[in-house]
């Protein structure tokens, strides 16, 4: 009802108005005018005669409203829960905002509520972005139950759309004029009547213009501008019944997990492809290969609509049975590591159908020494077809002997590197007759392991040779053990920071026995380098060793050469020169330079 009244009083929390009949009404402050007033008495003076619409009547109070959209509403007035009836348009004001939509105020305390499906937002919009509280908005009624006093309404302008309209289809080509860009999508105005917009997320944008339609829900339509959607000549799978068992078709992954990706499809459609149907390496990760929104072509192995449920499958052909054709005994095939132990090795032959194939140890090579060395080298992922064993000989590993392209050689491996599939390898007779003098009924490997432990002895100083020299370790032959192979680090835990020690091939170094070749080493003979005064020794001092009768335990005289705070330098013997700490002795006179003394346990 629409009414005049006179102004009365004007206060902060609003106005008294009065009828012609003496009636008096409130008029709230935030009631007074559209927008906001912070200063009341300018814009409502006392005794202005002004237009109100009733809102409604409580407890013989009434209260009016001077908003000029409501005053001057030609719609119908919802005064009543039984008045909203379904399509009905009115004016209401919005009284309180939420994330997941807005309550909206109508007269006689009516009230309304719209969810945020159908405010008409932009994707990722906060609500509060587009309305306010008290904001006048125009809003449609979709459903209303007045037992239960509950009204559900809508700010669009037409009714919500179906899938099955026939103005859009589920990929179907669209162009479209950009309206809005944002971080996160494109607002696209795609010419079809009764919608308010084409949205299009970034990871979908492509560089052409022509876009698919990927969905179509609450009046939005979703695009996308990849070029391999765009273009796909495969059926479009729109919905859970269309999933047909061998249909090809293209989706885009959603999401990557250890056992599988999850796929999607056109209006929400979605599907899953298990880690055995990705066609991945034994041992790769499932993101190593596929990333989310990759569009991908998969096939539908099976589906059960009544669950919305599919299963997906990347594999060109199908899986075979174990009666196919493919594989028949004694053909050639190829195949890719999968596992390594000391018995045999599995290998994915690339037969479907198949699990595995299993190459015994006894099987790899047509002796001992190079199946030794294949185990060392094959790991999961190498590719039989692929792998190639090169073998290295340095000019100091040929011994004298020549070579030529094509030329069948006898060698000595010295060294494996597994990261370069590289062997290094050597000619020199000494090192190659080593392994051919006693090959009848022990292998070289048991061989080398059963001389060394007899010639060796754990913390044996010896002389050995440097065959090859490493980053970070030595290669070494011990002429006095029947040139045994074995290995020296280059530096320890305190020297691997200091400048490394440069050695070539063929030098002569003295090392100690640390370890013999067991199972904790690897087989390995493990040496340690004497320190630089140790190695490198005069001839006059080698001879006096050797001419020196003295062992541990003997008692010797020597001369006192040099005394410090801590140690006596001594010197014995035939130019033979040593030292003794301080807490060793017993000594309480006082010792003088060139003083001769008697020493036990040297």
């Amino acid at each position: 009802m629409v009414v005049k009244a006179k102004v009365v009083i004007v206060d902060s929390f609003g106005a008294i108005v009065q009828f012609a009949s003496g009636v008096k009404a409130l008029c709230p402050l935030h009631h007074m005018s559209e927008l906001e007033i912070v200063k009341p008495r300018k814009k409502f003076q006392v005794g202005a005669e002004l237009v109100f619409r009733v809102r409604g009547c409580k407890s013989k109070r009434i209260t009016v409203t001077h908003k000029k959209t409501l005053v001057k509403s030609k719609l119908p007035v919802l005064s009543s829960f039984t008045d909203a009836t379904e399509g009905l348009w009115t004016h209401g004001w919005i009284v309180k905002i939420e994330n997941h939509g807005c309550f909206i105020r109508f007269y006689n305390g009516v009230q309304g509520y719209a969810p945020r499906s159908e405010l008409g937002l932009d994707p990722g919009s906060e609500v509060s972005s587009m309305y306010h509280v008290e904001q006048v908005v125009k809003c449609r009624v979709t459903s209303s139950v007045p037992a239960t006093r509950r009204i559900i309404l809508s700010f669009l302008v037409t009714p919500t759309r179906t899938s099955e309209d026939e103005d859009v289809k589920l990929g179907s080509l669209v162009s479209g004029t950009v309206e809005k860009v944002t971080e996160k999508f494109i607002s696209v105005d795609v010419g079809v009547k009764g919608y308010i917009r084409g949205i299009i997320y970034s990871e979908h944008l492509a560089d052409n213009h022509v876009f698919r339609v990927r969905g179509c829900k609450s009046k939005r339509i979703t695009v996308t501008h990849k070029k391999t959607l765009v273009k796909s000549k495969l059926p479009v799978l729109s919905s859970f019944t269309d999933a047909t068992e061998g249909l090809w078709t293209h989706g885009w992954i959603v999401k990557i997990e250890n056992h599988g990706c999850f796929i999607r499809f056109y209006n929400g459609v979605q599907g899953y492809a298990p880690r055995s149907e990705l066609g991945l390496d034994p041992g790769s990760e499932v993101s190593s290969m596929y990333h989310v929104e990759q569009v991908v072509k998969c096939r539908v192995t099976s589906s059960v609509p009544a669950t919305r449920r599919i299963i997906l499958s990347f594999l060109v052909t199908p899986t075979r049975t174990s009666e196919d054709e493919d594989v028949k005994l004694g053909s050639l095939v190829s195949g890719t590591v999968e596992k390594v132990t000391e018995k045999f090795i599995s290998v994915d032959v690339g037969v479907k159908g198949y699990i595995r194939g299993i190459i015994y140890s006894e099987h790899l090579a047509d002796n001992h020494v190079l199946a030794c060395t294949m185990m060392e080298l094959l790991k999961p992922g190498y590719k039989f077809e692929k792998l190639l064993i090169l073998g290295f000989i340095t000019h100091h590993q040929l011994g004298g002997s020549t070579v030529d392209i094509g030329s069948t050689v006898k060698a000595t491996i010295l060294d494996v590197v597994k990261k370069d599939r590289l062997v290094d390898l050597s000619l020199k007779p000494e090192l190659v007759n080593r392994y051919t003098e006693n090959n009848d009924s022990r292998t070289p490997k048991k061989m080398r392991k059963r001389s060394a432990q007899k010639d060796l002895d754990v913390h044996q100083t010896v002389n050995a040779v440097v065959e090859i020299v490493k980053e970070n370790y030595l290669v070494l032959s011990i002429p006095d053990a029947k040139f045994v192979l074995g290995y020296a680090s280059l530096s320890d835990y305190n020297t691997q920071n200091c400048p490394p020690k440069q050695f070539v091939g063929g030098q002569r170094v003295i090392v100690t026995v640390m370890a013999l070749p067991d199972a904790s080493t690897a087989d390995r003979l493990l040496l340690l380098l004497k320190s630089n005064n140790e190695v490198v020794e005069s001839s006059s001092a080698k001879r006096a060793k050797k001419k020196s009768s003295n062992d541990v335990g003997s008692s010797v005289q020597a001369e006192v050469t040099e005394i410090k705070p801590l140690e006596l330098k001594l010197k014995f013997g035939s130019g033979l020169h040593g030292r003794i700490h301080i807490t060793e002795t017993k000594l309480v006179c006082a010792l003088q330079k060139n003083s001769i003394i008697q020493f036990v346990n040297v």
